[in-house]
């Protein structure tokens, strides 16, 4: 890493070369800066060494003396980093108390400025001797640099074409799904894939598990990576979160025994675990123990290199997975290699290309690496060197695979190999976010300056090429999670093992003196701390979760972990950190030592036990990245923390509305990540102007608080300049907030839902129970005057994507909100603004696609103004929105004018508790799904030309005046709550797939009459009915004829004809649930039980 540290360090030379000097410097000053010049000449001389410098120590590693150099140059430009380093932060502390911020606890001072300048001056003067020496005694050693200094920052010109590995394994794909649905066992099914690393078992399965139809046949999917020694309970919890799709689940123990899998009740799941190397059949048996709670048809796709593994896991054969064929090797070479480029251009290169194929011996990983390394080299020698490279002399597929890997790792740029070497403190199989990492290649250095550019993009650029060679890779269709292949990992880990550790199991012995760079797990923090043996070097700590607890975000510790204090001094020896994490660990406090750690720029407290922060902290000059998420415990900032103006990211709690922002936060003009702001009535407290002056912020920002604003004095200035920002959240007065809860949802909350209890009345309670509300902003004057000038004034700027408007108080809607100018906006969600009683004219947006209220409760009436109107522009109101929500609008009645013509793409309509909403528009032409619940003055449905899916409660008069072209469109259709089933027309309803029935009370009459056209609906393939206890079958009542899913819940008439009369109608039936439990394994249990009293009697 050497290279990347003196790149780093020649940036800050030359920073400080470059700074203007006081007009009478001493001659000590004028001494160091001369030093500082040959300094730099010192590191740029030695720097084309260092750039190869991997390279160099894995060809010559073997000889002592080579190793013995290359530690002397490695040490020697990470102390030139650190002097440097410590020069800049003496002039950041200088520049701080010249303009009246507070001296830091121990008096600094600027190095061209007695009386450190002494010996800052023998200091630098010492490294450039010793840079210049070891510079000599390289020519001693007699090699040659393979190369010339890389470009640090120029990296190759993006591919323009797609590259489908997937159809090479079609015929894998389509017998796996085909194991998959043809499986009928009623105990949990295994089905192992095994072959050899980089065969593609991963891929495989990834390709199985996304595909429609394995979608559409399990009710739950999982996928989790097992890392070696995995624990039972932390693998059943990232089962459950990724079910689940759950940001967390703290782990808990009920006697003894691992967090239970209801989530998986009742449902056909299919769960991947990928890399399954682990022996222990013991561990094995309870995991499946504890998964055989789904119904028939289940199963487990378990990714493995190990046959023996793959033998006591496997319920069926084992699918071997194969090499490619030569041809189809050599195919996706080429697609990798040359794109969408015409190959009789480069007919010497496909030559080179096929000989290479043969050596990569059909294995698909081998072949994207070094097509894709040498996809931008069109110099014939260069391939020829990778051909008759010393590396394939390796035997067997891994030695392929690891030939190729190493190739590839050393082929990249040095910036972009630091960068991805600096992965290896994560554990195998982690699952990691782009910009997190970006930050902390960022804090040690790494990104090298690009002209103007913001070193979080060049870092992008950085992840983005090494995604695009394929070291990292994208995990499915989440854009935001990564992950790096276990190969790659075990590459990455040997080449980085002289400077970056990872602790496991308590074991610091084998940590060397020399460590940089350091991970553990949570429960290694204690000991840790404890331990004498801490190297004093670090550059990196880091808390990293085990792999199991990563699924869409970091492992929760659990609540009941004990508080863990740090002692004052554990910081005075660990002074050169740059990167910090502590995240997810039950710290309490800091100590005030964390001011000794003055190169650090990545501070993580994220999820942690911490009320306060030291003052100290504020000291921290070069800090860039402070992450307080999720540590709801925080009660406030501190007040210095507007002097560390070098900071780029503050991520604070998500409810932060009692953290008030100290003043002078406009200071922090380098921020581009600031959460969220809350504005707070006190003296001491942050003015929402000072916001005018935070011009780099991007992303998401909220603005918490706004019914405090004393003045709207300038008001105007606070958001108009801020171009970056791309979604803006602007809150003020009371807001409770109970997520986005659906009639689904309430399945996850065991005792929350009575069995007979509807939908409805749980919403009713949750209106009414303060137990439920997570978060709650209460102004002392629901609306102040100055409520509606502040909001009118706050007009952010047109390039806006995304707009949420909470508790919002005044008539009106703010004046800009709707304009034209914000051609940009995509969506906008408008919460709690009770008083409100005409909307904004948002449909001249251009490109808004999603559009939400909720608890407008003053709204009575929504007309033309709602699409706005200008004579100037011809636009139909809504011409892109796609789903279109309203709930909880309480006094809402009519919905009286639309436009034909509008609203053309619109396919998803929502409407959620409009108590007195009587009409709506005449007619939505695109509309493809609608929802109603709770809207029982609603009479009538407009002309729906395109709809196919209906849920909710619609009465009877809404079923009566619907036109029969409608009805017999319908695929889906879902009611609650009906009260005269006889009045549905159900035999009309032709096309009708799927049909769900709950909370309906019946009589005989009615009961009769479902079952006369139950029979006729000749394409139902599911029906589920819930919560119907008056619904019953006649003895012989036939289902209808393509039913492949019936369900049953809380209906004992039906539960006891399906046991009955109804158990030989079902036996066709592929899938039946009744009272959540598998009707063909309970009936199968009973025969069984049967035939064993049997024997008994003969």
């Amino acid at each position: 890493m050497a290279a990347a540290v003196l790149s780093s360090a020649l940036s800050l030379i030359q920073d400080l070369v470059t700074r203007p000097r006081s007009q009478s410097p001493s001659k000590d000053a004028v001494a160091i800066h001369h030093d500082l010049d040959k300094l730099n000449g010192s590191m740029l001389q030695i720097q084309h060494l260092a750039a190869d410098m991997a390279k160099e120590e894995e060809e010559n590693g073997k000889d002592e003396t080579v190793r013995h150099w290359l530690r002397q140059l490695r040490g020697a430009a990470y102390d030139a980093e650190d002097l440097i380093d410590e020069c800049r932060f003496q002039l950041l502390a200088r520049s701080n108390t010249d303009s009246g911020a507070q001296m830091p606890p121990e008096e600094v001072h600027d190095p061209t400025h007695p009386p450190s300048q002494h010996g800052i001056a023998v200091r630098i003067r010492s490294l450039r001797e010793r840079l210049d020496e070891i510079a000599k005694q390289r020519e001693t050693l007699h090699w040659e640099s393979c190369r010339e200094l890389d470009a640090e920052a120029e990296l190759p010109p993006p591919l323009l074409f797609n590259v489908d590995d997937c159809r090479l394994r079609d015929d894998d794909k389509r017998e796996v799904i085909e194991l998959l649905l043809a499986n009928h066992r009623r105990d949990l099914s295994v089905i192992p894939i095994v072959g050899p690393g980089g065969v593609g078992k991963t891929a495989l399965a990834r390709l199985v598990y996304d595909d429609a139809t394995i979608r559409d046949h399990f009710d739950a999917r999982g996928w989790v990576y097992l890392s070696e020694d995995f624990d039972l309970i932390r693998l059943i919890s990232a089962i459950v979160v990724s079910v689940t799709n759950m940001k967390h689940i703290d782990v808990e123990q009920d006697h003894g025994k691992p967090l239970k899998c209801q989530i998986l009740r009742g449902k056909r799941f299919l769960l991947v675990l990928d890399n399954v190397q682990n022996e222990n059949q013991t561990l094995w048996n309870s995991l499946r123990a504890l998964l055989s709670v789904g119904l028939e048809g289940s199963a487990i796709v378990a990714t493995t290199r190990c046959e023996s593994v793959a033998k006591f896991m496997q319920t069926v054969l084992s699918y071997n997975l194969i090499p490619l064929p030569e041809e189809e090797c050599q195919s996706l070479f080429e697609h990798h290699a040359f794109g969408s480029q015409n190959l009789t251009d480069n007919l010497n290169l496909v030559a080179i290309g096929k000989r290479l194929t043969k050596r990569l011996k059909g294995m698909p990983l081998a072949a994207k690496m070094i097509g894709k390394l040498l996809c931008t080299e069109k110099n014939e020698e260069k391939w020829h060197a990778i051909l008759q490279s010393g590396v394939w002399e390796s035997t067997g597929l891994d030695g392929v695979v690891s030939s190729a890997l190493r190739l590839s790792y050393y082929g990249l740029p040095t910036c972009l190999r630091v960068c991805f070497t600096y992965t290896a403190l994560f554990p195998k199989g982690y699952l990691f976010k782009k910009d997190r990492l970006v930050q902390l290649w960022m804090a040690q250095g790494f990104i090298q300056p690009m002209g103007r550019k913001l070193p979080e993009d060049i870092g992008v650029e950085y992840f983005d090429e090494l995604l695009r060679r394929s070291f990292f890779q994208q995990i499915g269709a989440n854009e935001h999670v990564f992950t790096v292949h276990d190969l790659i990992h075990d590459l990455v880990q040997t080449i980085a093992s002289k400077e970056i550790f990872r602790i496991k199991n308590e074991n610091f012995s084998f940590v060397t003196s020399e460590a940089r760079h350091l991970s553990l797990c949570p429960e290694e923090l204690g000991p840790f701390i404890r331990s004498c043996n801490r190297p004093r070097v670090l550059r990196t700590f880091l808390i990293v979760h085990r792999v199991l607890d990563t699924c869409d975000v970091d492992y929760v510790w659990s609540k009941a972990c004990s508080p863990l204090s740090m002692p004052n001094d554990l910081f005075v020896g660990l002074k050169f950190l740059r990167t910090l994490d502590l995240s997810e660990t039950p710290i309490v406090s800091l100590p005030e030592s964390i001011d000794s750690v003055i190169h650090l720029r990545y501070l993580g407290l994220r999820h942690t036990k911490i009320r306060r922060l030291p003052e100290s902290l504020c000291g921290l000059y070069n800090l860039q990245t402070l992450d307080l998420r999720d540590s709801e415990k925080l009660e406030e900032l501190p007040k210095s923390i507007t002097n560390v103006t070098n900071l780029r990211h503050l991520y604070l709690p998500r409810y932060v509305s009692i953290i008030p922002m100290p003043q002078g936060i406009g200071k922090l003009t380098n921020l581009q990540t600031l959460s969220t702001f809350y504005v707070d009535h006190g003296e001491q407290n942050c003015a929402i102007m000072e916001l005018k002056d935070l011009v780099n912020l991007r992303g998401k920002f909220e603005i918490a608080g706004l019914h405090n604003v004393a003045s709207v004095d300038y008001v105007e200035d606070a958001l108009k300049d801020l171009r970056h920002i791309a979604k803006l959240i602007l809150s003020s007065g009371i807001n409770y907030d109970y997520g986005n809860l659906g009639e689904s949802d309430f399945s996850l909350f065991d005792g929350v839902v009575e069995d007979n209890q509807s939908l409805g009345n749980v919403h009713d309670e949750l209106q009414t129970s303060t137990e439920n509300v997570v978060q709650v902003s209460a102004p002392k004057e629901i609306c102040n005057g100055l409520e509606t000038t502040v909001f009118d004034r706050l007009r952010p700027h047109t390039n806006l994507m995304e707009l949420v408007v909470r508790s919002y108080h005044s008539l009106q809607f703010p004046n800009w909100m709707g304009d034209a100018s914000f051609s940009n906006l995509a969506s906008v969600e408008l919460e709690f603004c009770s008083k409100c009683e005409v909307l904004p004219p948002l449909g001249q947006l251009p490109l808004l696609r999603h559009l939400a209220f909720n608890e407008l409760s003053g709204l009575e009436n929504i007309g033309q103004e709602f699409c706005g109107h200008d004579a100037m522009i011809r636009i139909k109101g809504f011409p892109s929105l796609e789903t279109l929500q309203f709930r909880s609008m309480y006094r809402w009645q009519e919905w009286s004018y639309v436009e034909d013509g509008s609203f053309p793409r619109l396919r998803h309509l929502e409407l959620n508790y409009c108590p007195k909403l009587r009409r709506l528009p005449h007619i939505l032409p695109s509309l493809v799904n609608l929802v109603i619940w709770h809207c029982p003055e609603l009479m009538a449905l407009p002309m729906l030309p395109s709809l196919t899916r209906l849920e909710g409660c619609c009465n009877e008069m809404i079923w009566s005046s619907m036109p029969q072209d409608l009805i017999s469109r319908l695929q889906d259709l879902s009611i609650c709550e009906f009260e005269d089933l006889a009045s549905l027309p159900l035999e009309n309803l032709y096309a009708i797939r799927e049909f769900k029935i709950s909370s309906c009370q019946q009589n005989t009459s009615h009961v009769a009459f479902l079952e006369l056209h139950l029979l006729n609906l000749v394409f139902l393939k599911c029906f589920k009915i819930r919560r119907c206890p008056g619904i019953w079958f006649s003895p012989n009542h036939k289902l209808p004829p393509a039913l492949q899913v019936l369900e049953i819940l809380n209906c004992p008439l039906l539960e006891e004809w399906c046991h009955g009369h109804g158990s030989n109608e079902l036996v066709h039936i592929s899938r039946v649930i009744v009272d959540q439990k598998d009707f063909h394994l309970v009936a199968a249990e009973r025969t069984k039980d049967a035939d064993q009293v049997n024997l008994l009697f003969f």
